[in-house]
Parts: C-alpha cells; sequence; structure tokens
C-alpha cells in the first residue's frame, strides 16, 4: 500500500523554463511526455522530487509498467534522458530525482517554517499561547447544571419558556452560587406542588422571578405545606385575604398583595 504523502493544492510547473532549457528540447516528443510522467509520480512520491516508491528505487521495467509503455521503450528514453542530464541518481540507492523539483521544495519547507516564525513573532505580544481548552471542566459543570434547572421548571409547566435567554441563565447561574443544583430543583418540585395542591398560593412566577422571590419559600416542603394550607375567605374581590382562624403574619399579607 503506498505511503500518502503532505498533499498541496497543485504541482507548479514552469512552462518558460520547460520551453527554454535545451536538455529538454534536445529530447524526442515522445520521451518528452515520458519525462513529463515521471515529473508527476516524483511529485506524488513520499519523498517528493525523487522517483521512489514508498521509499524504495525503482528500476526501468518498473517504471515502464507505472507510466503505461513497454520496457524497450522506456531503457530508449532512459538512455536518452541519461545523456542529456536530465536527471541526477541519488548514491545512496541509486533512486532518479528532478533537482529543479527538489531545490523548489526545500526552498517551501524553508519559506514555510519563516512564516510560521514571523507569525509568532509579530502576533506573541497580543495574542496568548492557548495551554487550555477554550471550555473548562468547570465551565462545562455549570452549564450542565443550568440546562438541567431549565429543564426542569418546564418540565412543570408553571410558565413554559419557549426561549432559554442569556437573562434567564444568568439568574441560574447567579443562584446556583447561593444554592446547589439539587436544592434548586427541590425548591421547583415543592413548588409545584404547592401549586396544584390544595393550598391557597396560587401565584405563578417566572423562572426568573422564582429565583429571586420564591426560592427560599419552597426549598422544604414541609414548612410550605404549613405555611400555605389554609384556604381563606374570599371577601369579594378576588384577593382573598381573610381567613377564619389565625390573623395572617406580615409576610403572608405581602404574599397576597402580589397576587
Amino acid at each position: 500500500m503506498l505511503i500518502k504523502k503532505k498533499d498541496l493544492p497543485a504541482m507548479p510547473f514552469y512552462f518558460g523554463d520547460w520551453r527554454k532549457a535545451p536538455e529538454i528540447r534536445a529530447l524526442d516528443l515522445d520521451i518528452r511526455m515520458i519525462w513529463f510522467e515521471m515529473l508527476g509520480y516524483m511529485w506524488e512520491s513520499t519523498e517528493r522530487g525523487y522517483l521512489t516508491i514508498n521509499g524504495n528505487s525503482v528500476t526501468t521495467p518498473v517504471i515502464a509498467r507505472l507510466i503505461g509503455i513497454d520496457t524497450p521503450t522506456m531503457e530508449k528514453a532512459m538512455n536518452q534522458l541519461e545523456k542529456y542530464n536530465v536527471f541526477s541518481k541519488r548514491k545512496s540507492d541509486g533512486a532518479i530525482y528532478c533537482r529543479k523539483m527538489i531545490t523548489d521544495e526545500e526552498l517551501r519547507i524553508k519559506k514555510s517554517i519563516a512564516g510560521q516564525k514571523g507569525m509568532e513573532s509579530r502576533y506573541s505580544d497580543i495574542t496568548p499561547v492557548i495551554t487550555k481548552p477554550l471550555t473548562s471542566p468547570e465551565d462545562e459543570t455549570e452549564n450542565e447544571d443550568v440546562n438541567v434547572i431549565y429543564n426542569k421548571w418546564n418540565d412543570k409547566k408553571i410558565i413554559v419558556h419557549n426561549k432559554f435567554t442569556d437573562d434567564i441563565k444568568a439568574r441560574i447561574i447567579s443562584k446556583n452560587k447561593d444554592y446547589t443544583t439539587d436544592q434548586i430543583i427541590e425548591a421547583i418540585d415543592n413548588y409545584a406542588i404547592i401549586l396544584n395542591g390544595d393550598y391557597y398560593f396560587k401565584y405563578k412566577w417566572t423562572l426568573k422571578d422564582f429565583l429571586q422571590r420564591g426560592i427560599d419559600k419552597f426549598l422544604n416542603l414541609q414548612i410550605a405545606k404549613d405555611n400555605y394550607k389554609s384556604k381563606p375567605i374570599n371577601n369579594g374581590d378576588g384577593r382573598g385575604v381573610k381567613r377564619t382562624h389565625a390573623p395572617l403574619s406580615k409576610e403572608r399579607q405581602e404574599e397576597y398583595s402580589k397576587l
């Protein structure tokens, strides 16, 4: 299996150099095309510029099979290419290589390294090096808790929010600093029980308002039940502030004023 090379968008080809090079003009036309095919394999090689397969040099019959011609024609082409010094051979293994392609590749690598160093130097004072993920584990946990609280609220169908706004998210995060996620979830559950049960408190807050004004009242279900178990008698104005026994506490009077 061929080792995949580092791809570039295209192979640069300089037609001016191709037409002006005397060693190329001296070749027979069919042998020029054979050399052009060889250049393509050198470009695609894992060792750019060398006619190798997975780092191994190739023989004349193998080159012939790659290009799709017979061996005698390839041998004739090799003789003419060597005669006019069109290519060179690596001393270690005799691999054919294109001198210009090797030079261009070395220059490209040097420019790439120089450009990278230049960018690092240019932006080193204003662009910090990112040494950790953009989202920390703490941020991920916070986002999970926020979503859990938001979804819990909507599941209770007290007042369903169709859009998760930044204001709601900010309020949840703020309250999550004073109360654990489990405490907030429990308070929401308790609030829903009171609203849907046989209790006189029926005021429906939005999630933002509940977190701001109501969470303390529903942290403990038994206390909430005790606070709101008595049903008021309707006094005719729809506010229902009269009761059949002990007077309302100051806290409950304030609560009724908001209904």
